[in-house]
């Protein structure tokens, strides 16, 4: 088959004219009256010329556009009559340069770009000028029925599909009936006695594929896996379509075509279930972790959405086999058994654009089966990808607020159970940066609450309350995030600018309340503010070795003391100190940050964050340096210091400031103290 738009007869109207008999005389038409500006074809068959194009043109189109429709499409003919041997143009032929001229002049004709694009994919290139133009007025007429394009009529998506069924029963020839016809030749290659050389009919499905249009290629895949349900097992493997690929004999949008194919024959039940995921054959062995391999790079090749609900489909599939297994499912028992499980994360997981498959499929299991997901996926060192890496990356990817639930869920672990994130765990630990960052406002929201209910999670003999709680498993969460040298600085900044932004929104609140006597959200907001407090304070005690042995970690991490504490002043008050060049005067109670203010010079804020500038960043990591005054104030205590006093001396008021301080000191040692 030659592809629609491979084909010179539909690229060159030139050879729709079709020769006849000369026609009889008719009598002349009678002159029409032209609107204002109009000029009229002259030259061969200029009348037919100008007929088509008023046939074929949009009744909305502007004099100038119908103008150029008649010069093109007239210059169009003389071309073809200057060639010699010229034979009348009919009218059908006529229409069909006229509305090749009008689109390549994009010059609205009657039709629908929609209806176009639809019959230019469906309709065969073996079909002739007239059952085109007779495609084109067919499924015109059929959008006009059923109330045009869009949700009150038919979706431009939906409308090829129509258009395919509609062009069948009209007996014109459809790419969809070619394929149809070739599917057979193809399973016909190969066959010999005993097992079939399925690398032959391979072979011959790729070249059949390979240049044609993408319609052609999906009903040609279409057709072939609905005449052998068994090809996915035995010649049309996920290997078998990898190894195409990898050999050059498919591109890379053949391999998408192939792929969403293949996933719809799944979705619609026209595979044996077994015969794609094979978990039938189960035997934990070393082939079938290969097999389980292939089968997420196969997935790989498409984005579609047949293949998106194929992951989902079997993700929950692989997993409900694996947590049905009459093997024991406790970690430590039998590695090949977590394959399974590895396997269904990655294939929920494994498309970057769409984190909210690997998502959904987590928020959709029970709490008891999601915990036991996390414990395993979480000490599994043989997995790869690492599977939390993966799940903390795909919630940190959906930005809807499901996700955000999710992820201020997820960011307890490091609290719960530091030993899941010890050192070495860099692609975890980076994820995990990332999806604080991305949620910063539901983890904080989560995790910040002054709560003081009793302590969850603890056991029962405890009297803690849960805002202690909250403090440490913040505190794990800011020590392996925004202070920890391990990870990269592009991962650290990312949770850095979250809790800058929540920062500053709680301050805000706080301050806005001042001279109000009931203010919503006040109690709310300082309670947020002890929490994070005392939370940075323990994370910056924690991590201060690694810190320090951390050139370029130690220097970010001091900018991002300095930010905190511009971030939070009042913006009136910054912009004053900004335009008198004296801001280190704001920080009175904070002898870090007023000295590396000190000295700095230019442009020293970003206005459109409120932060230090690339270049005072700069600056100041050279005075880090040189300076032995501020070099000597970067020592434990200090900097932990300056991290609470950077986040409360954005509160106006004195009072406010005191109290908050007061008591994230208290609540410091408390978190210090949990076990």
């Amino acid at each position: 088959m030659s592809g629609i738009f491979n084909n010179g007869y539909f690229q060159n109207p030139a050879l729709f004219l079709q020769r006849e008999p000369p026609a009889p005389p008719v009598e002349p038409a009678k002159p029409q009256q032209q609107a204002e500006g109009v000029v009229p074809p002259t030259g061969t068959q200029h009348e037919d010329v100008q007929a088509a194009v008023d046939a074929t043109i949009s009744p909305d189109a502007t004099v100038d556009e119908r103008n150029t429709a008649y010069r093109e499409t007239q210059a169009y003919v003389e071309r073809c009559a200057s060639g010699g041997d010229f034979a009348r143009i009919d009218d059908t032929s006529m229409k069909s340069i006229a509305l090749y001229t009008m689109r390549n002049e994009n010059v609205p004709s009657k039709y629908r770009p929609e209806v176009l694009d639809a019959v230019d994919r469906e309709i065969s290139p073996q079909a002739s000028t007239e059952q085109r133009m007779q495609a084109y007025e067919q499924i015109q007429q059929y959008v006009d029925a059923v109330g045009g394009i869009g949700d009150a009529g038919i979706t431009a998506e939906a409308l090829p599909g129509r258009t395919a069924d509609l062009l069948g029963e009209a007996r014109i020839p459809t790419v969809k009936q070619d394929a149809q016809n070739d599917a057979q030749g193809i399973l016909d290659v190969g066959k010999r006695d005993g097992e079939d050389d399925y690398g032959a009919r391979r072979d011959a499905f790729a070249d059949a594929v390979r240049g044609e249009p993408e319609a052609y290629r999906e009903y040609l895949t279409a057709a072939v896996l609905e005449r052998d349900a068994g090809a996915v097992k035995s010649w049309l493997t996920p290997s078998g379509v990898l190894g195409l690929a990898a050999d050059g004999k498919i591109d890379a949008a053949t391999r998408a075509d192939i792929t969403e194919q293949i996933a719809q024959a799944y979705n619609d039940g026209k595979l044996d279930a077994d015969s794609f995921d094979g978990l039938a054959d189960i035997d934990y062995g070393p082939d079938q972790v290969r097999e389980y391999k292939e089968i997420t790079d196969f997935l790989g090749g498409s984005s579609g959405p047949e293949t998106l609900e194929l992951r989902g489909a079997l993700a929950d599939r692989i997993f409900k086999t694996w947590s049905e297994s009459p093997y024991p499912t406790d970690l430590g028992y039998h590695s090949y058994n977590y394959r399974q499980l590895e396997l269904a994360i990655n294939v929920a997981g494994g498309d970057a654009q769409h984190p909210e498959v690997l998502t959904d499929f987590l928020r959709g299991l029970p709490a008891d089966q999601l915990d036991k997901v996390i414990a395993i996926g979480s000490q599994l060192s043989q997995a790869e990808p690492d599977m939390m890496a993966t799940i903390f990356s795909a919630v940190a990817r959906d930005d809807r607020a499901q996700a955000g639930d999710l992820a201020a869920q997820l960011a307890r672990l490091p609290g719960e159970h530091s030993d899941w994130f010890e050192q070495g765990q860099v692609a975890r630990n980076e994820a995990l940066a990332d999806m604080l960052g991305a949620h910063s406002d539901a983890v904080l929201d989560e995790l910040s609450e002054y709560d003081d209910s009793g302590a969850r999670g603890l056991g029962d003999d405890t009297d803690r309350k849960q805002y202690e709680v909250n403090g440490r498993d913040l505190a794990a969460v800011l020590e392996l995030t925004t202070f920890n040298p391990e990870i990269a600085s592009s991962h650290r900044e990312t949770a850095r600018q979250g809790v800058l932004e929540y920062f500053g929104e709680q301050a805000k609140i706080v301050n806005d309340s001042l001279g109000q006597t009931n203010s919503p959200g006040y109690e709310e907001a300082s309670g947020r503010l002890v929490v994070i407090s005392a939370a940075s304070d323990v994370a910056v005690d924690r991590g201060f070795e690694k810190l320090q042995s951390d050139i370029e970690a130690k220097q970010e991490a001091i900018a991002f003391v300095v930010d905190l504490a511009l971030v939070a002043v009042p913006l009136p008050a910054r912009l004053e100190a900004r335009a008198t060049g004296k801001l280190e005067t704001l920080f009175a109670n904070n002898p870090l940050v007023q000295e590396a203010l000190t000295g700095l010079t230019g442009e020293v804020i970003d206005t459109a964050t409120g932060q230090l500038t690339d270049a005072a960043k700069q600056q100041l990591y050279g005075n880090l340096k040189s300076d032995p005054e501020l070099a000597a104030l970067v020592e434990r205590q200090t900097v932990a210091d300056a991290f609470r006093e950077s986040g409360l001396g954005g509160i106006a008021d004195e009072r406010d400031r005191a109290e908050i301080r007061r008591d994230a000191n208290g609540l410091s040692d408390d978190i210090s103290e949990i076990d």
